[in-house]
């Protein structure tokens, strides 16, 4: 009893991970996690070769990355075992779970371990449970008061044997405190008092030394126990404290990208699913190069990806900045494939382009196909009845169930945006090579490594072996991806917080989508969940991302009340708008603070329609009879299987009308625009990000960095760092782990029968 006691007051006051059992928290949050708390291998990844003088002497080597961790440790008696753990954080906690074996067979020993953390800037509180041949709890509590120039960090740890036994489970416990200082980021001094029982305690201590990329620590007992190691860290420049030597940074820009990645990113990375590549953490990582003077340059491959024209402007911008930030540096792009003209784009911010002699470049103007279905649906006797206000010329959704060919509307307001986006990419590449494209793309469309050598296109046409030969002095190459995550791998409160708000906006999550799923999607219930998160967090501001082509417009409206009602409040709102926000899509973003968005973001389409798909013709063709059963009046209004009469299509062209007069009135009051003018500009007309800002329907055009730079500047912040708040919609049927699990096992996917639903009002 008195040691369940004592536990519980440890549990008040502990954390994640125990020390290596010579060395403070300064030295052991990397590799030597993975032998106490799985959940801090997360943290720092290294690869550390160490030798403990304890009875005949053990030794050995220990390595993680990117959450992953292996090792072999072989000690005098012949035993060699073997070390795996595996962890994620997601925000301020991380999960981890270990497994290790005597490979020997001689003891034929295993455990394995299971841990959690709770991780905050100036402390850490966790615990780890082992099972098998070992039986402990482990608690401890960390404290990092002091991180700058000279640092300190302090820990306490509980460790409890645990035996079978239900009547005594505690069979002992034993106390660890450790402490470390730090001086300059290069020594470090730390000491460890251990206290096992009351007449045995002891007291160790050592120093830890740290030059570029490579640590090097001794810990002394007495002369018959003490620890040397050698430990190589993470030496990618991302953190002050490491990597002063000249190095290039290879950027491999393929595979999928996403601002906020989900899914694989969760509990399946355990079993090396690899979801989308974060594009912030990949944007902010370059631009913390920007001051570094030991960047000498970036060497980026352009492989096939799902980058947007948003993304690539982002990455194109940053990129420049870093390239100038310096006159000696430079930035090489390989081009190994068939490169389209966006691709280009980014591409000719480089100082130097090399393309493998096979590879090609396909010059082409910016258009689409869309297929138009309605004398195909005619046929079968189906009809698309969709209605608009009549000021709604330009509204082209849902064209194609009720027209032939686009609208003329349609089709010169499309051509306006895209001709815009075209004209801003071929005059960024003139800007930086020279090249006039338009010329170019009259003489061919496809041009090989030869053809673009002659034009000026490309430098030299070669396979890289060794990007280093390619730059100055011939630096070392390493990866752009920040590896060492410094204050024990989270954020602090300290941060802009941001949220994301990226679908179709609707009424209730899996509304007018397929249903057994929670797809992604904004709804007035998600966003007033985010509110509560927005107005519990110390922060006055709130960026939120908008990326959505519209829905709802019931939907809409309510967001923008919440969104008031969040003003009045106290907290300022700023909408960056990320690929698209049309329609609904800008609604839900009119009341902010200030909206920004990237000159390529597609926005607009301010406008309302509504209706249905109507079958009745179908019905008939196929002989199928129709009984209806309604009480009361309009009952049939909405059916997929009657048509609107005369009446009720006045009736509801008149209701759609109130409603575009409510989307032109909410900007009016919130947007520095005139109704009148604002008249000509809406009717469904969309616009590129560079042309919104023109009319004032947005503040400015900027990249992300930017804005986040920007704001994190007029808060006082040092450094541009971000907070994501998270509020995931409630599970449908099927969730999304649950989707990826399915996926992983190599079954097939389940997929819902398709529904059509009445559009009762979209925007």
């Amino acid at each position: 009893m008195k040691n369940a006691l004592l536990i519980l007051v440890v549990l008040l006051a502990v954390t994640v991970a125990r020390a290596w059992e010579m060395e403070s928290y300064s030295t052991t949050e990397g590799p030597a996690a993975l032998l106490f708390n799985p959940a801090l291998t997360s943290l720092s990844p290294g690869f550390e070769v160490f030798y403990n003088n304890e009875g005949k002497g053990t030794g050995g080597f220990l390595s993680s990355y990117s959450g992953t961790g292996l090792g072999l440790e072989f000690n005098g008696d012949e035993q060699i075992f073997w070390h795996y753990s595996t962890s994620f954080i997601r925000r301020n906690t991380a999960f981890g779970f270990s497994y290790h074996s005597d490979l020997s067979d001689i003891s034929k020993q295993w455990w394995a371990s299971a841990g959690a953390a709770l991780l905050f800037k100036r402390f850490r509180l966790g615990a780890s449970y082992e099972w098998g041949d070992r039986r402990d709890l482990m608690l401890s509590l960390g404290f990092h008061p002091l991180q700058k120039n000279i640092s300190l960090l302090i820990s306490l740890d509980a460790i409890t044997d645990l035996k079978g036994d239900e009547t005594d489970y505690f069979e002992k416990t034993y106390f660890h405190a450790g402490a470390s200082l730090g001086i300059g980021n290069v020594i470090s001094l730390f000491s460890d008092f251990n206290y096992f029982e009351e007449d045995h305690w002891e007291l160790w201590g050592g120093i830890s030394i740290t030059s570029g990329s490579s640590r090097s620590s001794a810990s002394y007992l007495d002369e018959n126990n003490y620890r040397i190691s050698s430990a190589s860290l993470s030496d990618d420049g991302t953190d002050k404290k490491y990597g002063k030597k000249d190095r290039i940074y290879r950027l491999d820009l393929k595979g999928s990208f996403s601002y906020f990645p989900s899914g694989s990113q969760g509990i399946f990375r355990f079993f090396g699913s690899k979801g989308a590549t974060d594009f912030w953490a990949l944007i902010k990582n370059i631009a913390d190069q920007i001051d570094n003077d030991a960047a000498k340059g970036m060497y980026i491959k352009i492989g096939p990806n799902n980058l947007s024209l948003t993304q690539i402007h982002e990455l194109r911008t940053v990129l420049g900045r870093f390239a100038s930030a310096s006159k000696d540096r430079e930035i090489v792009v390989q081009l190994s494939s068939s490169t389209s003209l966006v691709e280009y784009y980014l591409a000719s911010i480089a100082t130097k382009i090399v393309m493998d002699k096979g590879a090609s470049v396909f010059l082409s103007g910016f258009g689409g196909e869309s297929l138009y279905f309605k004398s195909a649906l005619k046929r079968f006797g189906i009809e698309g009845e969709f209605i608009r206000p009549d000021e709604c010329t330009h509204k082209a959704a849902y064209e194609q169930f009720m027209r032939d060919d686009p609208s003329p509307e349609a089709k010169s307001n499309i051509e306006m945006v895209l001709g815009d986006f075209y004209n801003m990419i071929v005059d960024g590449i003139k800007a930086s090579r020279g090249i006039d494209l338009d010329k170019l793309s009259e003489e061919n469309f496809l041009f090989s490594a030869a053809d673009a050598l002659e034009k000026g296109m490309i430098d030299s046409t070669e396979f890289i072996k060794d990007p280093a030969e390619h730059f100055k002095n011939k630096p070392r190459l390493v990866s752009i991806r920040k590896k060492y995550i410094a204050n024990w791998g989270v954020e602090d409160r300290k941060a802009l917080p941001v949220v994301l708000l990226s679908g179709i906006v609707k009424d209730q999550p899996g509304s007018g989508g397929l249903p057994f799923t929670n797809e992604t999607s904004i709804t007035p219930e998600l966003w007033e969940r985010l509110s509560k998160k927005i107005e519990a967090h110390p922060s006055d501001e709130i960026l939120v991302l908008v990326d959505s082509p519209g829905g709802s417009g019931s939907a809409s409206d309510l967001i923008f009340e919440l969104t008031e009602a969040l003003k009045k409040k106290g907290k300022k709102v700023y909408v960056y708008m990320l690929d698209i926000a049309g329609s609904g899509g800008y609604y839900i973003a009119i009341n902010a603070d200030r909206i920004y968005s990237s000159p390529f973001t597609l926005t607009g389409s301010i406008g309302v329609l509504g209706g249905k798909m109507n079958f009745a013709g179908l019905l008939k063709k196929l002989s199928i009879g129709k009984g209806t059963i309604a009480v009361g009046n309009n009952t049939n209004v909405f059916s997929s299987y009657t048509p609107f009469s005369d009446s009720e299509r006045e009736k509801y062209k008149l209701y759609l009308t109130k409603f575009y007069d409510l989307f032109l009135k909410r900007i009016t009051d919130s947007r520095d625009i005139k109704l009148e003018e604002l008249r000509t500009l809406a009717g469904g007309r969309i616009y590129s990000g560079e042309q919104a800002e023109k009319i004032k329907l947005i503040d400015r055009t900027a990249t992300l960095y930017g804005v986040i730079e920007e704001l994190c500047k007029e808060k006082g912040y040092d450094e541009v760092k971000i907070e994501r708040l998270n509020a995931s919609s409630p599970a449908g049927f099927l969730s999304t782990d649950l989707q990826i699990f399915i996926s992983f096992l190599g079954l097939p996917a389940l997929t819902p029968l398709f529904v059509m639903e009445p559009l009762i009002l979209k925007i």
